[in-house]
């Protein structure tokens, strides 16, 4: 699995370290938050290039990020 974390690290897709990986069996699982839709499908990419013969659950969500409702007054 220390692998699997130093490819996310320093893989151009994604450059992600706070990605949880659980073992069990032949079964990773993935959690965290990422940027974006391509960066969890990028995550869950290498997971698969790392371990091909793993079933891989990928549960890392996607970080949304909202516009103010209504501007802040700072004086």
């Amino acid at each position: 699995l220390s692998h699997l974390r130093e490819c996310l690290a320093e893989d151009s897709r994604t450059n992600e370290l706070d990605i949880q990986i659980d073992h069990s069996g032949n079964k990773i699982l993935l959690r965290g938050e990422v940027s974006g839709q391509e960066r969890r499908d990028a995550v869950g990419q290498i997971a698969r290039e790392c371990f091909p013969e793993a079933t891989i659950e990928n549960q890392v969500r996607i970080l949304s990020f909202q516009e103010p409702v209504e501007a802040e007054d700072v004086q």
